[in-house]
């Protein structure tokens, strides 16, 4: 069973895809358009995801790539470029539906949503300067993001509106969704539970950090797709927004929208899915953003630390594994040591998934042995790809929980500060 964790990251290129990036803008500033398309392409394909398919003829190159539930179908040749990615159907004209598009193409930088018929698509259009390697990623990146991003809302807040599905979407095994399922909302009310034993005032950062926790554990260990996905994101734009709202009253919003989704019961099966994309959603802060996290978190945790009420501490510290994997993009072998992280803390749910590996005794003990020596075979084999890597096993604690993630994130921070040297 292969079960996909978190959202599609475009950090582990190769040698020979960046090499293919070098070809094609060698070939583009020639005028050799179609061998530069060609290498363009080869860039963007993921063989383990199959996410573009292309192919050339009559000196043009069509091409198809996917990113969640949608599509973006084009050309290019020697005098234009040309895609477009269909997002909803209109069965009767709709100034409301007009008007919400018209403020989003206010906002794109190189794409625009337009209408084709019936068929809401975001569009790009450009003559053969467009087609140049940067322009041309951003574009398809702005494009793809937007489609796969907007298409749920749309449909949900218009009526007049019918999704478009042409995407490369694959169904859970039956034990994948059956474990998502039971653990989604159980996580939900352990963690509103805990709130519930602080104050809401005076420990309203506490819980912040975990009802944060939760949100990024969510959209990493269960990945969910559709309005799921959408509604998690509003929790992290609710916490984030200038808008003058207290911590309390913010968590308190969460709260009924963690409330909302736990209620929402078998209905939530639709939004479990697994899809093919092409582009990272988020930016590529790398180690760097993940070392900036680090910082932040260890602030909190030195405020919330409490081994008679650990959970606040370790909502702080799992935090940092979790958020890191939705908005830095992290190299290999630092997500990998992340995800066993976060694999030691959730031994259940990985055990629902079908997951051989075990890091505790059967006491439910924390197996010291298990986890250094995964530990060491990650930094080894990483070597390769990051020569800078080390992660000092051996300062690990293994005491409690609190202080395993604690003597973890210690030497994770560690780590961030030899690579970004």
């Amino acid at each position: 069973m292969q079960v996909q964790f978190g959202r599609y990251t475009d950090a582990l290129k190769t040698d020979l895809q960046r090499q293919q990036w070098s070809e094609a803008e060698k070939h583009f500033a020639a005028g050799d358009y179609l061998p530069a398309y060609l290498a363009f392409f080869e860039y963007l394909r993921d063989a383990d995801a199959d996410n573009v398919e292309f192919e050339a003829a009559d000196g043009r190159v069509d091409f198809r790539l996917y990113q969640g539930s949608k599509r973006l179908v084009g050309y290019a040749d020697a005098d234009k470029v040309e895609f477009e990615g269909g997002v909803a159907t209109m069965e009767k004209p709709s100034v409301a539906v007009m008007r919400k598009l018209l403020e989003i193409n206010y906002a794109l930088s190189y794409s625009r949503f337009a209408l084709n018929g019936d068929r809401i698509c975001i569009r790009f259009d450009a003559p053969v300067a467009g087609g140049q390697p940067r322009k041309l990623y951003y574009a398809l990146r702005e494009a793809a993001i937007n489609a796969d991003y907007y298409d749920d809302p749309l449909v949900h807040e218009f009526s007049a509106l019918k999704p478009v599905d042409e995407s490369k979407v694959r169904q859970l095994d039956p034990a994948e969704l059956a474990a998502k399922m039971e653990f989604l909302p159980r996580w939900i009310a352990e963690t509103l539970q805990e709130a519930a034993t602080l104050h809401p005032d005076k420990q309203a950062g506490a819980i912040s950090w975990m009802y944060l926790c939760l949100v990024y554990r969510i959209d990493y260990l269960i990945a969910p797709q559709g309005e799921l996905m959408n509604d998690l994101r509003k929790q992290i734009e609710l916490y984030h927004a200038q808008d003058g709202k207290s911590f309390p009253e913010k968590n308190y919003q969460i709260k009924l929208a963690f409330e909302r989704i736990a209620g929402i019961g078998e209905g939530m099966a639709r939004d479990l899915y697994a899809v093919t994309s092409t582009f990272a959603t988020t930016q590529n802060t790398g180690v760097e953003g993940f070392g900036t996290t680090l910082a932040d978190v260890f602030n909190g945790y030195n405020v919330w630390k409490n081994p008679e009420q650990p959970a606040a501490g370790l909502a702080c510290l799992e935090y940092a594994a979790a958020q890191a994997f939705h908005g830095c993009n992290l190299p290999k072998p630092v997500a990998d040591l992340l995800h066993l992280f976060m694999q030691i803390l959730h031994p259940d749910y990985f055990a629902a998934l079908g997951f051989a590996e075990r890091y505790r005794t059967e006491s439910g003990e924390l197996d010291q042995e298990a986890i250094t020596m995964r530990v060491d075979a990650i930094v080894l084999v990483g070597h390769e790809a990051l020569p800078a890597l080390t992660f000092r096993s051996g300062m690990l604690r293994f005491g409690s929980m609190l202080d395993f993630a604690q003597s973890f994130m210690t030497e994770a921070q560690a780590m961030v500060a030899e690579l970004v040297k």
